[in-house]
């Protein structure tokens, strides 16, 4: 793992943990797996992380997120 990957990471855990600070929720945590195991972001971190600067942080957080939680 390279430095691009934690900053990603911080990035997007800073994310997830100011949702959950703030209670912004669509009655679903913020992610989860549907049944083919598969990572699905819901609206509200969607929507967060296309307002981040990183164009690439919703892609790369459908791939790794498992691996974070």
């Amino acid at each position: 793992m390279n430095s691009d990957y934690y900053e990603k990471a911080n990035k997007l855990l800073d994310i997830v943990y100011d949702l959950a600070n703030e209670n912004q929720s669509d009655d679903r945590p913020p992610f989860y797996l549907d049944e083919d195991g598969n990572v699905r972001l819901n609206q509200v971190l969607k929507e967060k992380l296309a307002m981040n600067d990183d164009r690439e942080l919703e892609e790369w957080a459908q791939d790794n997120i498992k691996d974070l939680f």
